[in-house]
């Protein structure tokens, strides 16, 4: 992952708002739509290959649409994403898992809203599975990206995009068109 510490500002700035703060002001009062962030930022990350995990972590933890969960242990509201199935993710377990948001050359990069769909609209959620070390993870097939969550800990371990073909025949499936 290219490192640039102007280009969590400079994402911002894209976006129209100078700061986190100023994004969360803009999305409050009205100024900007959670979609028009998201398609400034998607249009931001297919041109700048200089993006950090903070921009991606921003797109899909903080700005509102992203979700907040439900209660966690103890009553207090856990910020994240409510997935499809209930399970709050609220970030990411690695940077394996942000390089794979991103992308390198001759691979593919998720898009922020692609992760969001995924989550909450999936078209296939896996069973979780344990592998040969105990690690948990369960897979969540959207559209147009494939996201991997660990459900013990809510962080998302990994992401790639979907196959038109898979994301075809899960449509089928499903009865969409």
């Amino acid at each position: 992952m290219a490192q640039n510490v102007n280009s969590v500002q400079e994402s911002f700035d894209v976006v129209g708002a100078g700061s986190p703060a100023r994004l969360a002001a803009a999305l409050s009062n009205g100024e900007m739509t959670v979609d028009e962030y998201y398609s400034a930022l998607n249009d931001y990350l297919e041109t700048n290959n200089s993006v950090t995990g903070d921009v991606i972590f921003t797109a899909l933890f903080i700005v509102p649409g992203g979700g907040q969960g439900g209660a966690a242990a103890g009553g207090a509201a856990k910020k994240g994403i409510k997935t499809a199935s209930g399970l709050i993710v609220d970030g990411f377990a690695h940077p394996h898992a942000l390089n794979r948001v991103i992308g390198s050359p001759g691979r593919l990069g998720v898009k922020p809203q692609a992760i969001l769909d995924a989550l909450k609209n999936p078209l296939k959620i896996n069973n979780i599975v344990i592998d040969d070390l105990g690690r948990h993870s369960q897979r969540f097939v959207g559209q147009f990206g494939e996201v991997v969550v660990n459900p013990q800990t809510g962080k998302i371990v990994s992401v790639n995009p979907t196959s038109t073909k898979k994301a075809q025949r899960l449509m089928r499936q499903l009865g969409r068109k």
